[in-house]
């Protein structure tokens, strides 16, 4: 029988392109330099016989290296090939659908308008709220109106927390504003800004992390089922410089303690709350606290993510890596020595 073709584009745009909710989409230089150089990355996740969209020759002659020197049995092309059965971006928004129709899918085989609009709503922030109740966990407030945001952040502070604000649609930690060091005017023109741009604003309280990560999920049938966990690699003031190729087990020696069983829990949550509206990659960033425990809902990535990628590496590197891409490195779908 001969395999479905499955179609993959890199589009690290797409949390972005969720908040114009567009079908035609401009993204930010930064973010198509990206999309560029990475464009290889969906290999990793991809099966045999499975092609990819790029934007070059030399992205060809790049793939067809990663065939060579690691069985990786895909291939890179500028169109869709007549028999797309399935389209695989690594999110989806009405921009991704128009990606896909401008290099010749046929649109039967693409999302309809309702079913992107849920999956909009499912990408927000305001699903974490969700995820948060399910678990038992008191939940971030979603404010509709600056008063309801400045009460949500005095009661963080009454409780010896500070306060972040969430835009509920931004991109890759854009739009979370920490309200230390804010004055209270700052507080209420920034609430107000993201309640004006989109409708709401999220209140979260500072868990006092102590390191980040996050666990991996496969959303298949209606039932989400733990993958992998992911680590990060951060500079010296905290910024993100990459993911780490490492096991699972090594994460947890990293943290310091077990999460496994706040992942498996997470399971059960998103199951109930996204299992029967998506199918595909997730992510949930999860945090290690001062007090030695895990705060386990910090941000829902309803997508495919570096994580996702760095875990399907193991296989094929013995020693930890990097997995850093860059805008300005067209070999970005490779990673590093871990130094």
């Amino acid at each position: 029988m001969k395999k479905r073709t499955r179609i993959h584009l890199f589009n690290p745009e797409n949390d972005l392109a969720l908040a114009a909710n567009l079908d035609r989409y401009t993204a930010p230089a930064a973010a198509a330099a990206l999309s560029r150089c990475g464009a290889l990355i969906p290999a990793w996740l991809a099966n045999d016989g499975d092609c990819i969209l790029v934007h070059s020759e030399d992205a060809i002659t790049a793939a067809n290296e990663l065939r060579s020197n690691f069985g990786i049995g895909i291939e890179a092309v500028s169109a869709a090939p007549p028999d797309v059965v399935v389209c695989e971006p690594w999110g989806w928004s009405r921009y991704a659908r128009t990606r896909f129709i401008a290099v010749g899918v046929d649109r039967k085989k693409l999302p309809s308008e309702d079913w992107l609009a849920t999956h909009r709503a499912l990408s927000s922030r305001l699903t974490t709220i969700d995820l948060c109740k399910q678990l038992g966990l008191d939940p971030p407030v979603a404010a509709t109106s600056v008063d309801e945001a400045l009460r949500a952040v005095a009661a963080n502070h009454d409780a010896g927390h500070g306060s972040y604000l969430k835009m509920p649609w931004s991109s890759s930690g854009r739009g979370v504003f920490p309200t230390s060091g804010m004055k209270c005017e700052q507080v209420e023109r920034r609430a107000a800004d993201i309640i004006r741009s989109q409708g709401c604003v999220v209140v979260e309280p500072d868990r006092h992390r102590v390191a980040d990560f996050a666990a991996l999920y496969r959303v298949e049938d209606g039932v989400a089922s733990f993958h992998a966990l992911s680590a990060f690699a951060t500079d010296s003031r905290g910024a993100y410089r990459g993911n780490l190729v490492i096991s699972d087990d090594a994460i947890i020696d990293r943290l310091g303690v077990d999460p496994m069983p706040q992942a498996e829990k997470m399971s059960a949550a998103l199951t109930h709350v996204v299992g029967p509206h998506y199918s595909g990659w997730a992510g949930v960033d999860m945090v290690a606290t001062a007090s030695g425990d895990i705060y386990p809902c910090i941000e829902l990535n309803l997508r495919a993510t570096m994580g996702v990628v760095a875990a399907a590496m193991r296989r094929y590197f013995d020693r930890p890596m990097l997995l850093a891409p860059s805008t300005v490195d067209p070999m970005s779908h490779l990673p590093r020595p871990l130094q």
